[in-house]
């Protein structure tokens, strides 16, 4: 008696916190985790770095990331400003979400060289950026992720890293 008494309170307090929270609605900027991390910390033209952007569904439902060429990421200047890397041209909209289960995890590869977003003349393919001069930038991972019929946008804190150029 006193046990299912305790019990019965107990669901009755919770469902009543949960209706006073919003029905158990969770924040969700918190239903996907994301993470960067990069092969190196310095990276130049010569020798680029892979970059793993992971994403977790920390939901019971499954979530979908719309799919886009990239870049899958932002180089900021010391002063938050966005430099690079150059935008790539692709045929991405032709290709459904990727679903990610509940629970489930994905891992997105991505590459940088050292480049900013202004285009290099000298250079053989169109879509390359000019080199950055050496210096120290930050990387930040930027995905959207759309949970239920709310697209939210995901982003990773600044990982510091090392741009080293050639100074010829």
């Amino acid at each position: 008696g006193v046990i299912a008494l305790k019990f019965i309170t107990r669901v009755f307090c919770c469902l009543g916190l949960a209706l006073l929270v919003g029905c158990g609605a969770t924040d969700l900027g918190d239903a996907v985790s994301i993470r960067v991390e990069s092969s190196s910390p310095t990276v130049s033209k010569e020798r680029p770095i892979a970059l793993s952007i992971s994403l977790v569904n920390q939901t019971g439902e499954t979530v979908r990331i719309p799919v886009h060429c990239g870049p899958h990421f932002d180089v900021l200047a010391s002063d938050g400003t966005r430099v690079g890397p150059p935008g790539r041209i692709c045929t991405a909209a032709l290709y459904p979400p990727i679903e990610l289960p509940p629970f489930g995890r994905r891992v997105i590869s991505d590459w940088w060289a050292g480049d900013g977003e202004q285009t290099d003349p000298s250079a053989p393919h169109p879509w390359e950026g000019a080199p950055l001069p050496s210096g120290t930038y930050s990387i930040v991972a930027r995905m959207p992720v759309l949970v239920g019929d709310e697209m939210v946008s995901l982003s990773t804190p600044p990982l510091p890293t090392e741009v080293v150029q050639n100074e010829r």
